[in-house]
């Protein structure tokens, strides 16, 4: 596949293909993703039904093999082409010079038959993509754009057939050649364009995601391709396996409905496998990767269906219903050029037919897309965006309102001042602490983990002194539960610890101490034992990006926190754009009712209790640090440092989003001024065939040129630090 008309083709085959549900094009990368019903229809008939199709599938053994063998075949076809090309010249040179001696010696027949040698196997090898795209076109009662290359190529090929067997001439053997030669040096331009956006490469270089790793030294903090076969890794609970191993220690479920879409939990315990993807939900849990990290299986997770939003139609349905009436549009203007041209007798009815059908080709058009959002990716990933598809890109541009987290998001995760305190102004027991850092050691929970924090440093203790806890659970956006010694023990927000508390009214201690900052409550056994006040410093730099976004976008504030901080982002939301204690479903909720208001909302959270959030918005911001953050929810990873150039990285989306429109403009005047003089004759089919990748050249240069200019114009970049 390498147009517009495949892509929209392909994406509706389960219309035509019992068994086949859904099916989603991957154009750079030459993938299509299929949802299909095994017992209706197997894998081997759905092979053998694309054969038919034209789109036989590439069986490979590893990631990228199928874009090298696609590579190697068009190079291939194309040295062939290149060299009849040249040979046939060589021999056509005396005819172009007229030469009276030449004309009239038997060298000029021998010529002849020996340039039509030389295009057999231009048109058998060489032309062999174009012949089998449009027969299965034809097959299948569709048209597409290699049908009207393939008219073309017959009609060369019959007419200097015809002269070299009368002994008319040695016929445009030449031109044959060089036609299919110029096509498939367009073919080359635009599969290493696309195989230049791999995501693969991109993961490798931008995935800002990390694990803990257990070393002898202790704990470290590893950015996830760094993991090797025999690593231990600790995984909290609700954080994704990131490779697949063996549960070393630690009891829980996995949930594996984003691999699988089931909603079924499975129980696990030490000596489990565990599946990369398996989201774990339980008390802290030890692995050992038993294979390397694939980002196959993290890509595939994070564009799984389930976490799919409707893609915006703005950009792609022109592309779409231009590949739908292109061919026949084409042809019913090269026949009615043609038809022209016999009546006035001109001698120019072929040229004008074969030069209007290859000079029309939307090829220029098809690559704008893919390649301005591609190489925009690329810029948004060197200033520390990871984005899920090219497409996110349109997304960011169209946004008119932005929704932010507050802990973990706009507050740093770790760096907490954190004090506790017991009941009656008492000091909160030894004990206690203990209790509340093996509870807050299993959550993945910013707060949890500034609490871990202090009270480890305070007492010195390390992870052998913490308790075992049996029954872990969190409850996302109010707190978390364990069975310590027998004893159930509750950390979290001040209603949540209060419904299990009798005698102590939790909310209005919680109210005396909403002034110092967030406070989070501690129970054992169904007494309060008192509770931490944490004051949570902002990000450098933010407060003055969001009064940057604030003079563009409307913003707001969504906390599961209480209210104690609402005065320090006063003067950053309006006081009616700031919500807290909300839980998740609030947040979705929140985001529901802006998106019914006509607004497109961008939500940045910290990707632990937003996945609901995250997935409602238009475009979900899932912010990551040093911990292993993995949100398939969301549409872009951010890193936590790159917060500051949020809005820049919006101004260079906006952008790109107007360059598509430039380019839109550029390709199809290339198309009306190329028609103009096809349709007249004034175009040979070798120089229209040498428009082709000229007007792709054309789309990539003014693409690049202009993706790096903005990104250096709006402060994302220095320009031209890396093309």
């Amino acid at each position: 596949m390498h147009c517009a008309a495949c892509v929209g083709f392909l994406e509706h085959l389960a219309e035509r293909i019992d068994g086949l549900h859904e099916t989603t094009v991957d154009l750079p990368r030459k993938q299509l993703h299929v949802v299909l019903d095994l017992s209706a229809l197997k894998l081997s008939e759905l092979a053998t039904k694309l054969a038919d199709l034209g789109y036989a599938p590439a069986v490979v053994s590893k990631e990228g093999t199928a874009q090298r063998q696609n590579m190697r075949s068009i190079v291939g076809r194309l040295a062939v082409a290149g060299f009849s090309f040249g040979n046939i010249m060589l021999l056509a040179l005396a005819d172009y010079a007229q030469s009276e001696s030449f004309a009239s010696s038997e060298f000029k027949a021998m010529f002849g038959w020996i340039g039509m040698a030389l295009a057999i196997p231009v048109m058998i090898y060489s032309g062999s993509g174009y012949w089998h795209s449009a027969w299965s076109a034809i097959k299948d009662k569709r048209l597409n754009i290699d049908v009207p290359v393939v008219i073309g190529m017959i009609t060369l090929f019959v007419r200097s057939a015809t002269e070299v067997i009368s002994g008319a001439g040695l016929g445009y053997f030449d031109s044959l050649a060089g036609l299919v030669f110029f096509l498939l040096i367009g073919k080359w331009y635009q599969n290493h364009t696309y195989n230049s956006l791999s995501h693969e490469r991109a993961y490798e270089s931008w995935f800002p995601i990390s694990v803990v790793r257990l070393s002898k030294q202790g704990p470290e903090t590893v950015r996830i391709r760094e993991l090797r076969k025999g690593d231990r890794i600790r995984i909290h609970n609700g954080e994704i396996a990131p490779a697949d191993g063996r549960i070393e220690a630690g009891a829980g479920v996995m949930d594996r409905s984003f691999i699988t879409g089931e909603s079924d939990l499975v129980p696990a315990g030490a000596g489990t496998e565990i599946e990369a993807g398996s989201c774990w939900k339980g008390a802290v849990m030890e692995m050992k990767v038993e294979a390397p990290v694939e980002s196959s299986k993290l890509t595939q997770l994070w564009n799984a269906e389930a976490f799919q939003k409707p893609a915006s139609k703005e950009l792609t349905d022109p592309i779409n219903q231009l590949s739908g009436i292109f061919t026949p549009t084409i042809l019913s203007i090269a026949v009615l050029a043609a038809v022209v041209h016999l009546w006035l007798g001109s001698g120019l009815v072929w040229d004008a037919f074969t030069a209007t059908l290859i000079v029309a080709c939307p090829c220029a058009l098809a690559l704008s897309v893919p390649f301005t959002y591609g190489s925009a990716m690329r810029g948004l990933g060197r200033a520390g965006a990871f984005l899920k598809n090219a497409m996110v890109v349109d997304k960011l541009a169209q946004i008119d309102a932005i929704v932010f987290d507050k802990t973990g998001t706009l507050t740093h995760s770790g760096h907490q001042r954190v004090e506790h305190f017991g009941p009656a102004s008492q000091p909160m027991t030894k004990s206690a602490q203990r209790m509340a850092a093996s509870l807050a050691h299993s959550s993945s929970h910013p707060l949890s983990r500034g609490i871990l924090s202090h009270l480890m440093a305070l007492h010195n203790w390390q992870d052998q002194d913490l308790l075992p806890i049996e029954g872990f659970q969190e409850f996302a956006g109010k707190g978390i539960e364990a069975r310590i010694g027998g004893q159930t023990v509750r950390l979290g927000h001040a209603k949540f610890v209060a419904s299990s508390v009798d005698g102590t009214n939790v909310n209005e201690v919680n109210e005396d101490l909403n002034t110092a900052g967030t406070s989070v409550h501690l129970a054992i056994a169904g007494c309060w034992a008192g509770g931490f006040s944490v004051q949570k410093p902002m990000r450098d730099g933010v407060a003055d990006e969001l009064r940057r976004l604030g003079e563009r976008y409307e913003l707001f504030l969504l906390s599961g926190d209480g209210n104690g901080e609402a005065a320090r982002y006063a003067s950053m939301f309006d006081r009616r754009a700031m919500w807290f204690s909300q839980s998740p479903a609030d947040k979705m909720a929140h985001i529901a009712a802006m998106q019914a208001r006509g607004m497109r909302v961008a939500m940045v959270g910290d990707g632990l209790n937003d996945a609901g959030a995250l997935k409602q918005a238009d475009v979900g911001v899932a912010l990551v640090e040093d911990l292993y953050a993995f949100s398939p929810a969301s549409d872009l990873i951010l890193h936590a440092s790159s917060l500051p150039a949020l809005s820049p990285m919006l101004a260079y989306a906006l952008q790109a989003r107007k360059t598509i429109r430039m380019l839109f403009v550029v390709s199809l005047l290339y198309n009306i001024i190329g028609l103009f003089f096809a349709v007249q004759g004034l175009l040979t089919p070798v120089v229209a065939a040498i428009l082709m990748p000229i007007s792709s050249i054309t789309v990539v240069l003014v693409a690049l040129l202009r993706n790096e200019w903005t990104s250096w114009r709006v402060g994302l970049s220095k320009p031209f630090a890396k093309i």
